[in-house]
C-alpha cells in the first residue's frame, strides 16, 4: 500500500495506507523542477526524473530510504523515461530537441553513460522483461537483449510521432501516438 507521486513545482509526495492520505516527502524551494516521470522497483527505491524549468537538462532523483533522502543527478537533456531493470542497471532515454538519447547506468543512477546514439528519433521505452524491450518516437526499435542491440521496426499504423507504449506479452502491445 506504499505509493508516490510528483506535483506541481518539484513536489514529492509518498502514502503508505494505499493513497487514503498522501505526505510531502521532498519540496523544490526554487519551484522550478518540473517532474515528468517515476520508476520504483521496491516500496523503498526508486527514481523520479525530469527537468528544470525552462532550462535544458534533466535531472534525476533516486532514493534507497523510502524517499527519507534524495540523490540528486543531472545530465546535459530532458529525462523523458527511465526504466530500471534492479537497483544498479537501468537505461534513461532524454528528448532533448530533435536529438533524443538513451543513457546507461550500472551503479544504481550514480552516473550515466550516453549510448546507442543511432536509436534516431526515440524518447520512450518499455520492457517487457530483462530481455525484450521497445523504444518508441519518430521511430520504433526492439530489443531482445536487455538493450545491447536495438533493431528497427517499420512504423505502426503510419503514426507520426508515438507517444508510448505497453506490451501484455511479446505479441500483444498497445501504442499511443498522433
Amino acid at each position: 500500500s506504499i505509493g508516490y507521486c510528483t506535483g506541481s513545482y518539484g513536489n514529492i509526495f509518498k502514502t503508505q495506507d494505499g493513497g487514503e492520505s498522501w505526505n510531502k516527502i521532498y519540496q523544490d524551494e526554487s519551484q522550478r523542477l518540473n517532474h515528468t516521470g517515476i520508476n520504483f522497483i521496491h516500496p523503498d527505491t526508486g527514481w523520479i526524473f525530469g527537468h528544470i524549468w525552462l532550462q535544458d537538462y534533466g535531472i534525476i532523483f533516486s532514493t534507497t530510504n523510502g524517499g527519507e533522502s534524495f540523490t540528486e543527478v543531472y545530465l546535459d537533456e530532458r529525462i523523458s523515461s527511465i526504466h530500471m531493470f534492479n537497483s544498479q542497471y537501468g537505461f534513461a532515454s532524454t528528448s532533448q530537441s530533435n536529438v533524443p538519447g538513451y543513457y546507461q547506468t550500472v551503479n544504481g543512477g550514480i552516473t550515466w553513460e550516453r549510448v546507442h546514439d543511432e536509436l534516431v528519433g526515440t524518447w520512450e521505452f518499455y520492457f517487457l522483461n530483462d530481455s525484450i524491450g521497445y523504444a518508441v518516437g519518430t521511430h520504433f526499435y526492439v530489443t531482445l537483449d536487455g538493450g545491447n542491440r536495438w533493431n528497427f521496426i517499420s512504423y505502426p499504423l503510419g503514426l507520426l510521432y508515438h507517444m508510448d507504449l505497453k506490451m501484455v506479452d511479446q505479441d500483444i502491445g498497445y501504442l499511443c501516438g498522433r
